[in-house]
């Protein structure tokens, strides 16, 4: 640019143009040359007309002006300098404020104000400012200081601030800030201080050291945030965020990153989304690694399945795909479509399985759940442990509701509750109680302690120590209770026991009973036995039934059927003994041997055949025979029958009949009644009717006899005896009337 002259002349018109020569710098005006218009001023290709006057119609309608020819293709107008190129004629630069500092150069160039701002391209316009640069065409910079618009960049505009530069961008601008850079085509950057934008299309709101190096990108604002290599991806705020992924998105926060694509972070610190779709919304030190992974909030959480999830907490880790935790803290879900849902140091390693809550739970089957609790296990494929204590289901489809300790090991295992029980066999089952064990398969416990089942399809409903080893086998209660075999039941009691050879049996009750037959029952009692088949003891101490069959001990107290017969019955007692068959006994001390028996009595011995005893002390060797009532009576013949006391039927003595007390039946077929007086009674003979009392009265055959303990009556007026008593001898009958006696004389014939 020419030197500027230090004085110009005053202009007398807007039609008046002082024309100096050319290249005179300081000379006066030698000559006035009129132009119509500044449009044909301009493009009349006429910078020295020392001698013409022009007169050009204004077709372009601008506005006139004085100008005065400066130097050269110079001109000054109102403090304004205009350049025109000296080879076209055409408009190069409007200039105005220190015009010895700023510059334009380039075709159709405009500064309107400040200091030392440069224009050195084509048709750009420099507002105001100081120290602002363009050398890109059709660019603006309004104000501000050292902006800066360099060569490659074109259409692009500063508004103003300080430091800003546009730098190979088109249709890019910086509205102001400091120390902005813009070098990415139809990029923005509205204010802050050293914010970059590299990629087409970018935006920064503004903010600090803020960078974007992809297309597409936006940061509105916050501090060292950075989009690399991205496309279509969004900071709002915050400091330190980062994204290296297309259509990502971080809301706010502090160091958080992004950088796959098509992922999103809502807020918080040193959160990262490291897969495809994968979010983070809030928190610290989430990790999103997994594709289509999410994490709503919480601290260091992991989601590094693809579509895993975590809700919120600390230190969770989604990495199985499809897993969720939702909130706790160092819960880990590893498998596919794994979840927990709270809790603490919780682990699902299988597919599907699940934990609701607690402390130290681990998943490993496959769709397994938890529901809550401490250090409860589930291995087995669709397994349950709903709460407790270190519960452990191992088989598949097995189950623990609650308690402690529990253990469902088999397929379809199931324990309810309690402590320490242990559920073995396939679909076994175990209520409650503590130690319980089913070992076998389709077992039942329904709780008690220490409980055992190792029969299938076998039960125990509580109690202690019981245990039931055979198949089909149950024992509702008690303690230390046994059953080995099949089909057999315990009801209750104490130490009862059935072997394994007596199937179908059943003790109800009782203490130390034992069932070793088949088919027998113990109803109660203590110490009770039953050895034979189809046997049982109602109750009682200390009863025994050997290996007979169909036999029955009521009750009472070491009673005994041994194994000499079958269906005895001993009704109660003690002591007695039933060795035959169809056998029945009662009473004390009493002895049964024989076939159809019936012994009632106390020290009874009764042999042979259906012979009945009700006495006590008696002895019956006979057949068919009978003893009622009475003590120490004796019938050894057949078809007999004693009712009194120490009566006697000897052996062979048949159809004998003792009605009374110390009678000697040693006649068959004789009927003997006697009184009670301790002295012995004989029948006479066979087939005789015997009626011997110590006060009188016998029959013996066809006779009668009577006779009176008082003696024969002295007179009719004799006190002895009673009305209708009647005395006998050599000569007379004697009667007693309310009268007296009378007698009557006996004669021979």
């Amino acid at each position: 640019m020419g030197t500027i002259i230090s004085a110009l002349p005053a202009a007398t018109s807007l039609n008046k143009l002082d024309e100096f020569p050319a290249n005179s710098i300081g000379a006066a005006p030698t000559k006035k040359v009129t132009f119509s218009g500044i449009a044909d001023f301009l493009h009349s290709n006429y910078f020295a007309a020392l001698d013409n006057t022009y007169s050009v119609a204004g077709s372009y309608g601008e506005t006139y002006k004085t100008l005065h020819v400066v130097t050269g293709n110079v001109l000054y107008t109102g403090g304004n300098i205009i350049r025109l190129d000296s080879g076209t004629g055409m408009f190069q630069k409007l200039m105005g404020g220190s015009f010895t500092t700023n510059s334009a150069v380039s075709l159709s160039s405009i500064i309107l104000g400040g200091a030392t701002n440069t224009g050195r391209s084509n048709y750009n316009f420099i507002g105001n400012g100081t120290g602002n640069y363009i050398t890109g065409d059709f660019s603006v910079i309004l104000g501000g200081r050292g902006n800066k618009i360099y060569l490659d960049s074109q259409n692009c505009f500063i508004g103003c601030g300080e430091g800003n530069r546009i730098n190979f961008g088109q249709y890019s601008v910086i509205v102001g800030g400091f120390n902005n850079r813009n070098s990415g085509n139809y990029s923005a950057i509205v204010a802050g201080e050293s914010n970059t934008a590299t990629g087409l299309y970018s935006f920064i709101g503004g903010g600090l050291s803020n960078s974007i190096d992809g297309d597409s990108n936006s940061v509105i604002a916050g501090n060292y945030n950075t989009i690399i290599a991205s496309y279509s991806s969004f900071i709002g705020g915050g400091t330190e965020n980062y994204i290296s992924g297309d259509y990502s998105c971080i809301v706010a926060g502090t160091q958080n990153q992004i950088l796959d694509n098509t992922c999103f972070i809502g807020g918080g610190i040193l959160n990262r989304s490291c897969a495809d779709y994968s979010c983070v919304v809030a928190g610290s030190t989430n990790w999103a690694s997994g594709q289509y992974s999410a994490i709503v909030a919480g601290a260091s959480n992991k989601s590094y399945g693809n579509y895993s999830f975590v809700g919120g907490g600390q230190s969770n880790w989604a990495t199985g795909a499809s897993s969720s935790i939702v909130a706790g803290k160092n819960n880990i879900a590893s498998g596919e479509n794994s979840a927990i849902a709270g809790g603490f140091q919780n682990t699902v390693i299988g597919n599907g399985a699940a934990i609701g809550g607690g402390v130290y739970n681990t998943g490993r089957g496959a769709y397994s759940f938890i529901g809550g609790g401490t250090g409860n296990l589930c291995t087995g494929d669709s397994s349950f442990v709903g709460a407790g204590t270190d519960n452990l289901a191992y088989g598949t489809y097995s189950s623990i509701s609650a308690g402690a300790s529990n253990r469902a090991r088999s397929y379809g295992s199931a324990v309810a509750g309690g402590t320490n029980n242990d559920c073995s066999g396939v679909n076994s089952f175990i209520g409650g109680g503590i130690s319980n064990v089913v070992a076998f398969d389709y077992g039942t416990i329904g709780g008690g302690d220490s409980n055992g089942v190792y029969g299938q399809l076998c039960g125990v409903f509580c109690g202690v120590s019981n245990s039931a080893s055979g198949s089909y086998s149950v024992i509702v209660g008690g303690d230390t209770n046994t059953v080995s075999g099949n089909y057999q039941f315990i009801g209750g009691g104490t130490t009862n026991r059935i072997s394994s050879s007596s199937i179908r049996s059943s003790i109800l009750g009782g203490r130390a009973n034992i069932c070793d037959g088949v088919e027998c029952a113990i109803v109660g009692g203590w110490g009770n036995e039953v050895k034979g088949s189809q046997s049982w003891v109602g109750g009682g101490f200390d009863n025994d039934i050997a290996e007979n069959t169909g036999s029955f001990i009521l009750g009472g107290r070491l009673n005994d059927i041994n194994s000499n017969g079958n269906y005895n019955f001993i009704l109660g007692g003690i002591n007695n003994v039933g060795s035959g068959n169809y056998t029945f006994t009662a009473g004390e001390s009493s002895i049964t041997k024989g076939t159809r028996l019936i012994n009632f009595g106390w020290t009874g011995q009764v042999y042979g055949v259906q012979n009945i005893f009700l006495s006590t002390s008696g002895i019956m060797t006979g057949n068919y025979s009978t003893i009622l009532g009475g003590t120490s009576n004796t019938v050894n013949s057949n078809h007999s029958y004693s009712f009194g006391n120490f009566n006697t039927i000897p052996v062979g003595i048949n159809n004998c009949y003792c009605f009374g007390s110390y009678i000697n039946g040693s006649h068959s077929g004789a009927i003997i009644l006697a009184d009670s007086v301790n002295a012995t009674k004989q029948s006479v003979a066979n087939d005789s009717f015997n009626a011997s009392f110590t006060g009188g009265y016998y029959f013996s055959g066809s006779n009668l006899h009577v006779k009176l303990s008082h003696g024969i009556p002295s007179a009719t007026a004799d006190t002895v005896g009673s009305v209708g008593e009647i005395a006998i001898d050599s000569n007379y009958i004697y009667i007693k009337t309310p009268t007296g006696w009378k007698r009557a004389g006996l004669s021979t014939f």
